[in-house]
C-alpha cells in the first residue's frame, strides 16, 4: 500500500465497495490483506464505515478472509 502497485489502501477499497454496492453489490470478502501494513478489524471497519456513511450498510456483508478460513458465499 505504500507504491503505486499492490495492495489497495483501506480507504481506496472502501470507496470501491460503496461504488459496488449502488450497482447491486450485496457481499464483499476482503481478501490478501497485508500482513505487514494492516489489520483485518481496521481494514473491515474502514469498509462498514464508509458503507454506512453513504447509507449502504445495511445492504452489503463484509466478511475477512483470512488464511486456512472458508468463507460461504
Amino acid at each position: 500500500i505504500l507504491s503505486d502497485r499492490g495492495h489497495l489502501s483501506n480507504r481506496d477499497c472502501a470507496r470501491f465497495l460503496t461504488e459496488l454496492a449502488q450497482l447491486g453489490l450485496e457481499h464483499a470478502v476482503l481478501a490478501h490483506l497485508s500482513e505487514n501494513n494492516n489489520l483485518p478489524l481496521l481494514a473491515r471497519a474502514t469498509a462498514a464505515n464508509e458503507l454506512a456513511r453513504c447509507g449502504l450498510d445495511k445492504r452489503v456483508r463484509v466478511d475477512i478472509a483470512a488464511p486456512g478460513l472458508t468463507v460461504e458465499i
